[in-house]
């Protein structure tokens, strides 16, 4: 199966930037960089999602687009100051989106992996972990303070 592009060109002139920045680049050039930037995207998605991805929303797309308008802008030449630094500031946005979406700590992009249990939006690449009911020990020691024999317990995170 071929690897996913996020993008296309007709969402790189709608969702990167104005396209007549881009106008003199070739459009084979740009369809590379959209695959690059997709690839770029399945690295850091990989840490939560089964890859490939079986669908995405257009929240994926305008990372893709952000990243490959910055990179193409980069090949051809900008100043990164002045007017320019809007370029600079949406790439930069859009590699932290991507850093907050491979960290588990609730922040998901749209999409559905291909896990045999794939649900929208959910990861399934994280590790699961089973485990027994609690015997008796918490995060702090044991139940009540005290050890099994019935000493107090002084030891751990009180």
């Amino acid at each position: 199966m071929p690897p996913n592009v996020y993008a296309t060109l007709q969402d790189l002139d709608d969702q990167g930037i104005a396209s007549e920045a881009l106008g003199e680049i070739d459009p084979d050039r740009k369809l590379k960089v959209l695959a690059s930037v997709s690839r770029t995207i399945d690295g850091f998605l990989a840490a939560q999602f089964k890859l490939p991805l079986i669908r995405w929303g257009e929240d994926v797309t305008v990372v893709c687009c952000q990243i490959a308008s910055f990179r193409l802008l980069a090949n051809r030449g900008f100043s990164p100051e002045g007017v320019d630094q809007m370029i600079v500031k949406m790439h930069d946005d859009a590699m932290d989106l991507l850093k907050i979406w491979s960290r588990d700590d609730g922040a998901v992009p749209d999409v559905l992996d291909s896990s045999a249990n794939a649900v929208e939006q959910q990861p399934s690449a994280r590790p699961s972990v089973t485990s027994s009911p609690s015997r008796g020990w918490t995060g702090n020691g044991v139940s009540g303070g005290r050890s099994s024999c019935g000493v107090p317990f002084s030891g751990g995170n009180r």
